[in-house]
């Protein structure tokens, strides 16, 4: 999102296109693609907002302290779903 809005790179270059994953071999794509939240808004502003306040208590209290990697998992997990 920040390289978007400082011009280092355009949303062509970030969106999951499996031709070019497989064929061109750009495997940043299955990254940046959930790395690219839109332009700065309100809407940005409120989802970054929502991570916050859900991703945070989730968590500490499910996951606990010591269990981040745990944590991290399960966020990998739900993105390749």
């Amino acid at each position: 999102t920040i390289g978007f809005h400082a011009k280092f790179v355009s949303p062509a270059s970030l969106y999951l296109s499996w031709p070019l994953v497989i064929d061109k071999f750009q495997p940043w794509r299955l990254l940046t693609n959930f790395m690219f939240l839109g332009k700065f808004s309100i809407s940005f502003a409120i989802r970054m907002m929502m991570l916050v306040n859900y991703a945070v208590p989730l968590e500490k209290v499910h996951f606990g302290e010591q269990r981040t990697g745990d944590f991290m998992t399960f966020l990998l997990f739900g993105v390749l779903t």
